[in-house]
């Protein structure tokens, strides 16, 4: 493998942290959301403002995860291209 591919296993390892983090991340808001909660109980939407939070939280972390996870494919496909 040259030395731009090793770099490049260097950059997608970062990216692979990123992702674990974010998967972590959801993982710990989807656990408070499901928590019983009296004031979501008293909220007139069913969330408190608190896990209403928690849940625009988690669309955002999905999106992250989702925009890495396209980076990761391009460039995969990109080093199978080159690589052959």
């Amino acid at each position: 493998m040259d030395d731009e591919h090793q770099r490049d296993g260097v950059v997608e390892s970062g990216w692979f942290q990123r992702l674990q983090a974010l998967e972590d991340a959801i993982a710990y808001r989807r656990a408070r959301v499901a928590a019983p909660c009296p004031d979501c109980l008293a909220a007139v939407t069913g969330r408190c403002d608190d896990h209403a939070c928690d849940l625009y939280l988690i669309a955002g972390y999905q999106r992250a995860a989702a925009v890495v996870c396209g980076w990761i494919d391009t460039r995969h496909a990109e080093m199978a291209r080159t690589t052959r």
